[in-house]
C-alpha cells in the first residue's frame, strides 16, 4: 500500500511538473511573440558585451548550475520547480549580467537551506560563489573605467575654428505642443496617437513630427488597424497638421492573435534585428511616392576585451501592407526614401559624444575633472537635429564644463548621415551661456 502511494505521488508530481511547464511555455510564448523576445535578448549579449564581461557572465552561469540541479530543485514543489526552470530557461542569458544575478539569487536560497541542514557541500558551493562575486566586483571596478577610456580612443575628434552654418531656429514647436495640436485633429473615438512615439526629421528644411494613428485599448488593438499617420510641421505657429488616412498593417499598439503568439511591430522588428539592438523609440513615418513607410534603425557594436561602442548597422522598413525589407547603412544612404531621415541614430550620436569625455585618461577624468558635460533641460534632451544651409542634417550638442560652471565649452556636431565614430568640436572664441542656464 505504501509503495502504491509512493508511486502515485511520484506520477502525480511528474504530471504536475509537465502541465505546469506546458502552461508556462504557452504563457511565455504569448508574451514574447512566439519566443522571439527570448531569442532576441539571449543572442544580444554575445554581440554586445565586452569579451571579458561576457566570459564572466558565462562563468557565473556555470557556477550556478550545480546549485540549481543538486540542491534547489530537489527541495521545492514540482509546480514551483517548473516555474523556476522556465524562468531560468528563458531569462538566464537574456540580460547582459543575468549569470551574475542568477548566482546571487541561488546563493541566497542556499543560505536559507543551509541554515536548517548545515550541509558541507552547500557551504562549499556558497563559498565558491562568494569568491567568484568578489573577484567579479574587483575586476568590474577596475575594468569599467578602463573600458570607457579605451572606447574613447575609438572616437575620432576633429577640432575646428569655424562651425557649420546651421539653421537651428527652424524648429520652434516643442514636442508636447505639437502632440496637443495633433491629437485634437483625430476624430475617431477608437484611435489616438501616443506622445512619446514621435520622432523628428526634415522635409525641405521643415522639421516634421510624425505619429502613427493607433487603435486605442486592448480590444481595439485586436480588431482595428492603424488608420494612417499624423504629421505636424515644427516651424509654424499655429502648426500645420496633416492627417494621412492610409490604413496600415503594423503599429506599436496593433496586435494579431496567432494562437501561439501575438504578432506585433515589436515582434517583427526584433525578429529582423537579432544580433543588434532595435531602436523602436527612433522610428519615423515617411510619406514617399504617395505611400507610408515606417523606418526603424538597428545598431550593433564594435568591441574589445574591456570596451564596446555602438555604431549604425541597418534599417527595418515596413510598408503600408506590412511588407518588411532590411537596408544596410550604405544601401539606405543611396535610397531616396531615406533622404529626409537622420541615418545616424540619436542614441549612437549621444554615446559617441558621451564616451569621448574619457579620452584624456583616468587621472584627468576622475581627479582633475577635465571633461565636459552634456546637460538636458526638461524634456528637451540633447542632441538637437538641425539642418545646414546646404540642406545637410547634423546632430548638435552644447557641451559645458564639468562642475558648477555653465558656459559653452564646445559646440559638437555630427553629420546625421555618418556611420564612423567621428565628432566635430568647435570651441567658441567668446564666452557663451550654456543651454542649462538659458
Amino acid at each position: 500500500m505504501l509503495l502504491y502511494e509512493s508511486e502515485y505521488t511520484r506520477v502525480r508530481s511528474s504530471y504536475s511538473y509537465l502541465f505546469t511547464m506546458l502552461g508556462i511555455l504557452y504563457s511565455v510564448s504569448l508574451m514574447t511573440g512566439g519566443f522571439v523576445d527570448v531569442l532576441y535578448y539571449t543572442v544580444q549579449p554575445f554581440y554586445r558585451l565586452p569579451y571579458l564581461f561576457l566570459a564572466l557572465n558565462i562563468l557565473g552561469l556555470i557556477i550556478s548550475i550545480p546549485m540549481i540541479t543538486k540542491y534547489v530543485r530537489k527541495r521545492i514543489h514540482p509546480v514551483v520547480a517548473a516555474t523556476a526552470d522556465s524562468i531560468i530557461l528563458f531569462m538566464v542569458i537574456g540580460s547582459g549580467y543575468m549569470g551574475i544575478f542568477l548566482l546571487i539569487t541561488m546563493m541566497v536560497i542556499l543560505l536559507f537551506i543551509n541554515e536548517d541542514e548545515d550541509d558541507r557541500e552547500i557551504s562549499k558551493l556558497i563559498n565558491t560563489g562568494l569568491v567568484f562575486l568578489i573577484i567579479f566586483m574587483v575586476i568590474a571596478s577596475i575594468s569599467l573605467p578602463l573600458g570607457y577610456i579605451q572606447a574613447s580612443h575609438h572616437v575620432t575628434p576633429r577640432y575646428s575654428e569655424t562651425v557649420e552654418q546651421l539653421n537651428g531656429v527652424n524648429r520652434l514647436l516643442p514636442l508636447y505642443t505639437a502632440y496637443i495640436y495633433g491629437v485634437d485633429r483625430i476624430q475617431s473615438p477608437t484611435h489616438t496617437i501616443v506622445r512619446d512615439d514621435s520622432y523628428i526629421y526634415y522635409d525641405n528644411r521643415t522639421p516634421i513630427y510624425n505619429w502613427i494613428i493607433e487603435p486605442e485599448g486592448f480590444w481595439n488593438s485586436l480588431t482595428k488597424k492603424p488608420s494612417g499617420v499624423l504629421l505636424v510641421d515644427g516651424d509654424k505657429y499655429p502648426p500645420n497638421v496633416t492627417v494621412i488616412n492610409h490604413p496600415l498593417k503594423y503599429s506599436f499598439n496593433k496586435r494579431y492573435f496567432k494562437l501561439l503568439f501575438f504578432d506585433t511591430l515589436q515582434r517583427q522588428g526584433k525578429l529582423h534585428g537579432i544580433g543588434g539592438k532595435v531602436l523602436f523609440d527612433e522610428n519615423v513615418e515617411v510619406l514617399y511616392k504617395g505611400k507610408i513607410y515606417t523606418v526603424i534603425p538597428v545598431i550593433k557594436w564594435k568591441r574589445g576585451v574591456l570596451w564596446n561602442l555602438a555604431i549604425p548597422w541597418k534599417y527595418i522598413v515596413i510598408s503600408e501592407g506590412g511588407k518588411i525589407t532590411v537596408k544596410t547603412f550604405n544601401e539606405a544612404k543611396k535610397d531616396p526614401l531615406f533622404k529626409k531621415i537622420p541615418l545616424l541614430p540619436e542614441e549612437v550620436a549621444r554615446e559617441w559624444v558621451g564616451i569621448y569625455r574619457y579620452h584624456r585618461g583616468f587621472v584627468e577624468y576622475y581627479f582633475h575633472h577635465n571633461y565636459y558635460e552634456i546637460r538636458d533641460v526638461g524634456d528637451n534632451r540633447q542632441p538637437y537635429l538641425t539642418v545646414s544651409n546646404d540642406n545637410k542634417m547634423y546632430w548638435v550638442f552644447i557641451a559645458e564644463p564639468a562642475g558648477k560652471t555653465y558656459s559653452v565649452k564646445y559646440v559638437i556636431y555630427i553629420p546625421a548621415d555618418q556611420s564612423n565614430p567621428t565628432i566635430n568640436l568647435y570651441k567658441p572664441s567668446t564666452l557663451l551661456i550654456g543651454v542649462s542656464k538659458v
